[in-house]
């Protein structure tokens, strides 16, 4: 593991690098929806339907006094999210996962430099990285302590009920992203389905394969084969030299420069 030469590396987090990180999101669901019960996929559904809820009432023939009401009430549903991650971060409930010390070490002893992004909303794992490294985490869905901030599945940048300084202010989060994950030479990816409804990460990913320094994505994941192919449809024509290796998180401990040389020298003979 010492051998493994990452150079500038962004480490790049999801959901998925902590432990029912979906808890404190379905209990904020099932109070504003009255349910009983919420897991994750329907979580992702239900939050795609509150946006398109939202989107439907920015219509021509919708009066302004139901633009209003409904914007209230997507506006209260972030800050129930909030609250609910802010309850759950005061009783330090949520927790990284039981591999993210042995990811982060291998990460960190074999990085020149290091920068951080995530998808999550809380702060769980930017206060496991503090106690390795001093950097800020760059939240590109926003976070927590900024109810206006967050970005629910399906949202796009230039959605119709967003203001234009909101939109300014999530285009440039968007340029830091790709600017930081085009200037590293690995790119690390933790816990991140890089979901289909997710379109402005894929974005943020296409932007980076323009004029990159990226040499390896190592995509550390229980189904990251899954998001390895995900990953490749971002990839422009000019981008095929990059090292693209899905491994799934108790194997971690295999990894090493001549694994990721024979990923290489099979990649050539496959293009051959």
């Amino acid at each position: 593991m010492n051998n493994l030469d990452l150079g500038t590396t962004a480490f790049v987090f999801g959901s998925g690098a902590v432990v029912d990180s979906w808890d404190p999101i379905c209990d904020a669901l099932r109070l504003y929806f009255r349910i009983e019960q919420s897991k994750s996929d329907a979580a992702n559904f239900l939050l795609s339907h509150i946006v398109y809820g939202m989107r439907t009432s920015m219509l021509d023939f919708i009066d302004a006094k139901q633009r209003n009401i409904k914007a209230e009430e997507f506006s209260q549903f972030k800050r129930m999210i909030c609250d609910s991650l802010a309850d759950y971060t005061s009783k330090n409930t949520l927790k990284p996962r039981s591999e993210f010390d042995d990811i982060f070490e291998l990460v960190i002893r074999n990085s020149t430099h290091i920068a951080a992004i995530t998808t999550n909303w809380d702060t769980c794992v930017d206060n496991a990285i503090k106690k390795w490294c001093d950097i800020s985490v760059l939240h590109v869905h926003g976070i927590y302590s900024d109810p206006s901030s967050l970005f629910l599945p399906n949202e796009i940048i230039y959605d119709n009920y967003r203001d234009i300084a909101l939109q300014k202010k999530f285009e440039a989060i968007n340029i830091k992203a790709a600017t930081i994950l085009c200037e590293a030479k690995t790119i690390v990816i933790y816990g991140l389905s890089m979901s289909p409804l997710d379109v402005e990460l894929a974005q943020i990913f296409y932007r980076s394969f323009i004029g990159t320094e990226i040499e390896t994505i190592l995509i550390i994941d229980p189904e990251a084969a899954k998001v390895a192919e995900r990953i490749q449809f971002t990839f422009d024509n000019n981008c095929q030299w990059i090292d693209l290796i899905p491994c799934k998180p108790d194997e971690i401990g295999l990894l090493s420069y001549d694994i990721l040389h024979r990923k290489r020298t099979l990649k050539i003979q496959q293009q051959a």
